[in-house]
């Protein structure tokens, strides 16, 4: 753990939970279950209220899904709206999979509004593992575990580009200005154009010293064009640390540069969750050791690590609107909110000796094959 001990506190499920997000008023949404048509505990949406005083979370509404939907496994909440998007596979049995649904939050009721079907793979062990809607709220991004990436907007849930298929898809984000969607495949990261869909950029997946990586999570911070920065989580295919990556993009007419790369090892294990305060001066990941780490968005420097955060796998992470608290679920039918304290110190390096050290040596080496690979 980190040099200071931040306030946690956590919450039991009856379910294992597998999406959590918080609303735009700062009241956690959870998601779950186990699945269709099982004899355990039926698949859930839950809305709980955050109690700082007493260090708990009061559950308020619950919505049982219907026996024959497939269990929830990503979820996001709309930035400026009382609206939820959640990733549930419908029976194939019923016809279409409108697997990507919109659900209204009202005061006693969580209601189904809008859904649309962007996986039209037939098979059940394919599901929706990415729903992220746009810093705006005017797009919503569905990927699936097949490869599928759809933007759709937001209302009416219509495509913004025709869908678009990738190999070992993991993750995608919209930036601020709604101009770019990155999508982090496990071989490279690629920036198209909100306009059409086209590929503008393609960062390849580096090796480090001579041991093959592959990307795990990506997210955009920065307001505008002249500070715009991709993060991105890289992890070597054998077990190793995982490394958070950072490149300042720099757009133009016919490119979208990609300058000033930076890369730290932040875990002793890989990474296996990803996130970014709206603030841009935090960033968070969770580790396949169970632990959940705080790092500083500018030095890229770790700032405090919980160790273990969870009993079994982490399964999402996110921060609040104003980047004070930070939560964690599990599929331990748990949750756990850190609560940061507001005079964090930034630029401070909390490793050990030891660490830093070490960190120097395998920045250098990855910092080389870095910055070769964005001179291509």
């Amino acid at each position: 753990m980190g040099r200071f001990k931040p306030t946690t506190f956590t919450h039991d499920f009856e379910f294992p939970v597998h999406g959590i997000a918080f609303t735009e008023d700062d009241r956690i949404l959870a998601t779950g279950g186990d699945g269709i048509n099982t004899m355990g505990t039926s698949n859930k949406l839950m809305l709980l209220s955050v109690d700082e005083k007493n260090k708990a979370l009061v559950e308020q509404v619950l919505l049982s899904l219907s026996p024959e939907d497939a269990c929830p496994m990503s979820i996001a909440c709309h930035p400026k709206m009382d609206i939820v998007a959640v990733g549930v596979n419908k029976s194939i049995d019923k016809g279409e999979n409108t697997n990507c649904q919109l659900f209204k939050l009202e005061e006693s009721r969580i209601v189904a509004t809008e859904a649309v079907c962007t996986n039209t793979n037939k098979s059940a062990d394919e599901y929706q593992k990415v729903t992220r809607f746009s810093p705006r709220g005017n797009y919503l991004v569905s990927g699936s575990t097949d490869g599928k990436i759809s933007v759709l907007r937001v209302p009416g849930l219509s495509l913004a580009f025709p869908t678009l298929r990738f190999n070992s898809l993991h993750d995608a984000d919209i930036d601020e200005a709604e101009e770019y969607v990155a999508v982090a495949t496990t071989s490279a990261v690629l920036i198209l154009s909100m306009r059409d869909g086209s590929i503008v950029q393609a960062i390849d997946s580096p090796q480090f010293n001579g041991i093959q990586c592959e990307f795990r999570a990506c997210r955009f911070s920065g307001t505008s064009p002249s500070n715009k920065t991709l993060y991105a989580i890289v992890n070597p295919i054998a077990r190793g640390k995982g490394f958070v990556c950072a490149w300042k993009m720099r757009p133009s007419d016919h490119r979208f540069s990609v300058t000033k790369v930076q890369a730290e090892s932040v875990s002793r294990t890989s990474i296996t969750n990803f996130t970014i305060n709206d603030q841009g001066n935090l960033l968070a990941y969770t580790s396949s050791d169970f632990t959940t780490g705080i790092v500083d968005a500018k030095t890229l420097r770790p700032i405090v690590r919980i160790r273990p955060s969870h009993g079994s796998a982490i399964t999402s992470l996110c921060f609040n609107r104003s980047g004070r608290l930070l939560a964690s679920a599990s599929t331990d039918r748990s949750c756990r909110v850190v609560v940061i304290p507001d005079n964090i110190n930034l630029g401070f390096d909390y490793r050990t000796p030891l660490e830093v050290v070490l960190c120097m040596v395998m920045f250098a080496l990855f910092m080389h094959i870095l910055v070769q690979m964005a001179a291509q």
